[in-house]
């Protein structure tokens, strides 16, 4: 029996390819064993997001309007509320001024300075008593007529994407803004 060089050049060719094309296909579809590994950090995913004054000053107003509380926020040296009272059917501007602080746990505390309504210096513990029995405020914020406070216990703040936020730092003088956003993983 005659053999064909053809034939067996061209099964020793096939053979060739098949052999390249399965160990190529073994080096591209099988891991090199140096797959990294993300480090356990906790239960949440932190950002720390640094901002001015101006820029949170149109974050605040923006919730505000979400939330359908009228008035408007201006931070300055201090955290001042804008506001409208119905007094004998006129339409009167209240203004409230607070000095914040960070507190460590992440929450915010802002201590009331002053409340004038249209010129009028008026009591701030009545003001915030009347503000709390009036308002319809969210669960977090906590005002102690007693202690002239505000709290904002923004750890339990709701958002949609279940992030918390922390206060870091609250300097208003220096402009020195910072929060962390703790993500759920």
């Amino acid at each position: 029996m005659k053999r064909n060089p053809w034939k067996i050049a061209f099964f020793a060719l096939a053979s060739l390819v098949v052999a390249f094309v399965l160990v190529l296909s073994f080096f591209l579809f099988v891991p090199d064993g140096h797959v990294p590994k993300p480090e356990k950090t906790g239960k949440t995913i932190d950002l720390r997001v640094e901002t001015n004054k101006a820029d949170l000053t149109a974050l605040i107003n923006r919730y505000l309007r979400e939330e359908k509380i009228k008035g408007k926020v201006l931070l300055n040296d201090e955290v001042v509320y804008y506001g409208t009272v119905g007094v004998f059917s006129e339409k009167m501007q209240y203004k409230m001024t607070f000095k914040p602080k960070a507190l460590k746990n992440g929450d915010l505390v802002l201590k009331q300075k002053s409340v004038s309504l249209g010129s009028v210096h008026l009591p701030v513990s009545y003001i915030l008593k009347f503000v709390k029995t009036t308002y319809h405020l969210p669960k977090w914020v906590i005002i102690q007529p007693g202690e002239k406070l505000v709290y904002v216990q923004l750890q339990n703040m709701k958002l949609e994407n279940g992030a918390k936020v922390k206060v870091n730092e609250f300097d208003l003088q220096h402009d020195d803004i910072s929060f962390t956003l703790g993500f759920p993983k």
